[in-house]
Order: C-alpha cells, then sequence, then structure tokens
C-alpha cells in the first residue's frame, strides 16, 4: 500500500481530523515532518484542510538559524503560511498557535519514534499510560505517522525527490533518546528479531488498558468526592477501600481535577499523600508541588490551593 493510500485509510477509518479542519504542522525540516507536510498537503483539497507551517528553532546548534531558513523557505514554495518561534517551549508555542487559529496541531512522530518513547518510559519505571506511548489523536494533538515507519518515510521523500535538512546530534549517544535508537534498540532485536511488532502491539494493550483505568478512575471519583471553591474531598474509608493503583489514579485523577493536570507530582509525592491518609491524627496536612495541599480532617482527604483552615487557628 502506498504510503498516501495508508494514511487516507486511516482517516476514512477513525474520521479523524473531520473536513474543514485548519491544521498546525510542525515542521522541524526533517525527514519526517517535510514528508508529513508533503503529504498531508496531497490531501487537502479533498478534506477540505488549511495548513499552516509552524518551526520551532531551539537555538541550542550553530545550524539551527539555517534549518528556519530551509522551513520557511519550503513553506513558501508550496504556497502555505508559516509561524516560528525561538526559546519557548515547543508545545506552548504550538498550542498559542493552534488557539489563535483554532486548529489542530499535527506532528510527524512515527512508529519507531513510539518504540523509542516506549523503551525509554519503561526504563523510566513508567506505568500504564506511559507504556502506551503516544496517541495518533491527543487531545487536539494528531500524529498521522504514528503506525509509518522510518523506512517508509524514506522511500518516500526518495521516491519523490524531497529535500531536508539532517541534524547531526542524531547521531550523538550522549542525548538519552539517541543511546536508545542506535545501541539500545539494536541489541533487543538481537534478543528478539520481530521486537516493534511486539512493543506496537503491547503499546495498542496499554492504551486500551489506560483508557478502561480512566473510566473506571471517574466512575470512583464521582461516588466519593465532593467539591468545594478552590477544594475537593475525598472520602476517606471509600477511597482506603481501593486496590493501591487505584487509589493512586483517584489521587490523581483528583489532583486534575483540581489544577487541570497533575505536573510534577511523584511517586515520592504518592506516597506522602498515603501517609496523610493512614494518619491517625485528626488535623495532618502536606503541601504537594504546584502549591497544593492535602489534609486528613476527620474521615475526609481534602486537595486545596489553600492551607487548611485549621493552620491558621
Amino acid at each position: 500500500m502506498r504510503l498516501i493510500d495508508k494514511l487516507i485509510n486511516q482517516i476514512d477509518n477513525k474520521y479523524l481530523p473531520p473536513q474543514g479542519t485548519d491544521l498546525v504542522v510542525a515542521v522541524s525540516g526533517g525527514v519526517d515532518s517535510v514528508a508529513l507536510v508533503h503529504l498531508l498537503l496531497r490531501l487537502a483539497n479533498q478534506y477540505d484542510w488549511d495548513l499552516t507551517v509552524a518551526h520551532f528553532d531551539h537555538q541550542l546548534r550553530k545550524t539551527s538559524q539555517r534549518d528556519a531558513e530551509f522551513v520557511q523557505k519550503l513553506a513558501k514554495n508550496l504556497g502555505l503560511d508559516y509561524v516560528s518561534a525561538a526559546r519557548k517551549a515547543r508545545y506552548d508555542f504550538l498550542q498559542q498557535v493552534a488557539r489563535r487559529r483554532r486548529a489542530l496541531i499535527v506532528t510527524g512522530h512515527t512508529a519507531d519514534d513510539q518504540l523509542e518513547t516506549v523503551v525509554m518510559n519503561w526504563l523510566r519505571g513508567g506505568g500504564v499510560r506511559a507504556l502506551a506511548g503516544m496517541r495518533d489523536l491527543d487531545n487536539n494533538i494528531w500524529r498521522p505517522l504514528l503506525s509509518i515507519t522510518k523506512t517508509q518515510i524514506k522511500e518516500f521523500v526518495r521516491q519523490y525527490q524531497l529535500t531536508y535538512r539532517e541534524d547531526e546530534t542524531n547521531q550523538q549517544t550522549k542525548f538519552k533518546r539517541n543511546l536508545i535508537r542506535h545501541k539500545v534498540m539494536p541489541t533487543l532485536r538481537l534478543v528478539n528479531p520481530s521486537l516493534e511488532q511486539v512493543l506496537l502491539r503491547n503499546a495498542k494493550v496499554m492504551a486500551s488498558l489506560a483508557d478502561f483505568v480512566g473510566q473506571e478512575t471517574a466512575r470512583l471519583y464521582k461516588k466519593m468526592a465532593k467539591s468545594q471553591k478552590d477544594a475537593i474531598w475525598l472520602d476517606l474509608k471509600k477511597l482506603n477501600q481501593l486496590p493501591e493503583f487505584l487509589r493512586n489514579e483517584v489521587i490523581l485523577f483528583t489532583i486534575r481535577q483540581l489544577q487541570g493536570h497533575q505536573q510534577d507530582i511523584k511517586k515520592i509525592h504518592l506516597d506522602e499523600v498515603q501517609k496523610i491518609i493512614n494518619s491517625a491524627e485528626g488535623k495532618v496536612w502536606k503541601q504537594l508541588p504546584g502549591k497544593l495541599f492535602v489534609s486528613n480532617r476527620y474521615g475526609k482527604i481534602g486537595f486545596s490551593r489553600y492551607r487548611p483552615k485549621f493552620l491558621n487557628r
């Protein structure tokens, strides 16, 4: 199956993104993102998409300015709008552009990137969500090449004689992802030549499991949570009846409900919350990252944006 046909098949089967969608395409100038923008442009008329090329300049390499110039010229030659930024968090920049244009962000992550991400997350001790890797569609981020290999991408680029930029740092194994790509993955393939298929299949299983856990966590949260202004209280008895895994999931879900994310909350913080849960004292508390407070008050576990009132008495 041709690469473009594979992409069309994915769109038609999953109905994403819908016709008429504005797409902000992240283009670094490398082979994956160059192939991505050419593929999307070939489908733009059929699906009534409006494309914008977005380039993020990390300014970490001497050649980064030439990368930016290459992408700007590419966008101009293709007749596409171009936006760029430097020294910002990459996804913050893309989200800002997407909000202004009410658009979907599109990135060029491939099956190879998915494999490396799953292995990296495994080595970090990641849980179910981490082992699921990246999703094809994650909120407003679309990754249409996630089931397509780097070899297929390079064949497409060669076939259509497309030019792209080479990042020389991709060969430097002092970077963890490169070390996994050039050293760890080849070694694992010696153990199992079907490594790619196994890891990608497992990632899909983990993604399904993560979806189930998410649904179950939301159900449990509704049964034990009471919301107040800038605070959420959980029924301690019901929370303690859960297995540790689900108990932690409910805690993380509560934190996301309160502040919109669980950034900076690590296993060590969940362990601290568990100590508060297990405390025999009537009024105990702990401050968490993100200026959050957790407290135990006579059968209720509270998560709040303010210091528990009993501390000021």
